[in-house]
């Protein structure tokens, strides 16, 4: 699982028009880190079968306190909880939000008119001048943005 996690931490260093592509036997969009540690079938059925949170206790989507992040949410808080006990404040702090290239298909993806990185998910993040890392990140749903 450790190898799992690592390649989609390195396939965030290497951008290629689809994930399939670290694999790829062309050299110019193959990353050979990634093809050389797992093979492309075992990546994609540890994909499909990996869960962070039991289904039977999401909520339906008609009720107001429905977690759109549900799915993902345990895993959130775990870094938020590790992120914040790594902060030490400066004079010089901004909270922000940051867009994260997405492909696939998300009620939280918003598609902002005229943005490079429109049809991206959105994140809200807080950081230091020193730390250049996600502290508190919260997915925000595009209907908590509109006016």
């Amino acid at each position: 699982m450790k190898v799992f996690f690592a390649i989609h931490l390195v396939m965030g260093l290497h951008p290629v028009p689809s994930m399939r592509d670290c694999w790829s036997s062309d050299p110019i969009l193959q990353v050979p880190y990634i093809a050389n540690i797992m093979p492309l079938k075992r990546f994609e059925e540890l994909r499909a079968y990996v869960h962070f949170n039991d289904n039977e206790k999401m909520t339906s989507r008609d009720d107001e306190n429905h977690d759109r992040a549900f799915k993902v949410r345990l895993v959130m808080d775990h870094l938020n909880k590790y992120f914040w006990k790594s902060f030490s404040p400066t004079k010089r702090q901004a909270i922000d939000e940051h867009m994260i290239k997405y492909q696939g298909h998300s009620i939280l993806k918003q598609h902002v008119k005229g943005s490079p990185s429109s049809g991206d998910l959105n994140l809200g993040v807080a950081v230091t001048q020193n730390l250049a890392i996600c502290m508190n990140s919260i997915c925000i749903p595009a209907k908590k943005w509109r006016r």
